[in-house]
């Protein structure tokens, strides 16, 4: 059977209304705490364009990875929970070892990340695993869903990869119900990239905050909430919301899989 794409199999094209009622923010740029984490998480995958999108960079390690991150001050503590693949390691010896290994790669990765900035890094990899009861961190094919959590969304990462305790966070995430045509896939998107596109065109970080309705209209939403961390004069904001948010086509981008 084959299957075509267009926008004929598209009929919610001829009205753009939101099937949901919701919220979606987005912040720019990222903390450097913020872009450390999603960078740990990152540093375990090979991203190649033209091939899978998510190859595994080590056959020791497995994806359920969890970072944790918090700063005091200059002060940074990163907890890391990476799980070793059962058939890689023959002894309690030989996973301490492994869990080392990579402790020391990803605080060579950070403390090269800070070299710009005032930071102290320190990263625990498994803390629980070593000492005299460890307990090990071991799956046979290195994902959660081999012990019964098959959660696809998780926890709740926003579309930028992370959860951040500290500021406005949207109502839904990326990978939710109705994945395609509902706001935290379609607004989510929208609502990042305009973000993105302020801080880099007008210098100023932000954050956006949009809000659909159920029914009502979807583009634009029913309220676009942007506050910026300084005063930038309202004709370039309007510009940079025309170009890069009222009149992108994302339908096409969906269909060209530029929001999976």
């Amino acid at each position: 059977m084959v299957l075509s794409k267009g926008k004929k199999n598209l009929p919610e094209l001829k009205q753009l209304s939101a099937n949901d009622t919701s919220v979606s923010v987005a912040h720019s740029p990222m903390t450097f705490l913020e872009s450390l984490v999603y960078r740990l998480e990152q540093f375990f995958w090979l991203n190649d364009d033209n091939k899978i999108k998510f190859n595994p960079k080590f056959k020791d390690y497995g994806q359920d990875i969890k970072v944790m991150g918090f700063r005091r001050k200059n002060d940074i503590e990163i907890t890391m929970c990476i799980p070793i693949i059962a058939k890689r390691v023959r002894s309690i010896n030989e996973h301490t070892k492994k869990v080392w290994h990579i402790q020391k790669k990803l605080n060579f990765f950070a403390k090269n990340m800070a070299r710009q900035n005032d930071y102290y890094i320190n990263i625990k990899v498994n803390p629980s695993s070593i000492g005299k009861t460890p307990k090990i961190y071991i799956l046979g094919i290195g994902s959660c869903i081999e012990g019964g959590e098959e959660g696809v969304v998780g926890r709740g990462n926003d579309n930028g990869g992370v959860i951040s305790i500290f500021r406005p966070h949207s109502q839904e995430t990326e990978f939710g119900k109705n994945p395609v045509y509902h706001t935290g896939k379609v607004m989510g998107h929208l609502t990042k990239k305009l973000a993105e596109s302020i801080n880099q065109k007008l210098g100023a970080k932000c954050t956006v905050i949009s809000l659909t309705k159920n029914q009502f209209s979807l583009i634009p939403p029913i309220n676009l909430i942007i506050n910026l961390d300084k005063k930038i004069d309202n004709e370039q904001i309007f510009k940079v919301i025309k170009k890069d948010f009222l009149n992108v086509d994302y339908i096409k981008k969906i269909l060209d899989h530029e929001l999976v």
